[in-house]
């Protein structure tokens, strides 16, 4: 019984050769578009600037030298060279955080404009209903003034 239990049928070999491996649905799948602002590799760039100033080193460098490029030794670190290495650094990802800072600039933009845009829609929206309800009432005064002109020519007929 235990030698049938580890057995591999055919029918059982057959149906797992039909099956599709996982990894073949991968790479036959499609890969879609990113509507993120901002690619992987740049936000990884931003998160972890100390990985890029490594590979332009070309060799890896001590606990030491990495705090000093993250910035964490900003402050108890008064030599020039220490502090020219860190406003270098700042300056090689101003382009990407002034690229962060223009989108932000053009959301807040857009979101003005549509709040514009809304209070705009909404103001002709009450004006329109005014003018209606104007034109309505206009009409019953214009009814009335002609019952009165009617009126007025009855008792003058009489």
């Amino acid at each position: 019984e235990s030698s049938n239990r580890l057995s591999i049928t055919l029918d059982d070999y057959q149906s797992r050769a039909r099956t599709t491996n996982p990894g073949e649905l991968l790479v036959n799948a499609e890969i879609p578009e990113s509507k993120a602002p901002l690619s992987l590799f740049q936000g990884y760039k931003v998160t972890f600037p100390e990985a890029e100033m490594l590979k332009e080193n070309g060799k890896k460098k001590g606990k030491l030298n990495k705090r000093k490029i993250r910035g964490l030794l900003h402050e108890t670190l008064s030599t020039s060279d220490a502090m020219s290495e860190t406003a270098s650094i700042d300056n090689e990802h101003k382009p990407l955080n002034q690229l962060i800072a223009d989108r932000d600039r053009v959301v807040k933009e857009n979101d003005r404009l549509h709040m514009q845009e809304s209070r705009t829609i909404s103001d002709i929206k009450r004006i329109e209903a005014e003018i209606t309800a104007l034109t309505a009432q206009k009409l019953h005064l214009e009814e009335d003034l002609t019952k009165y002109g009617e009126r007025k020519i009855e008792l003058v007929g009489q």
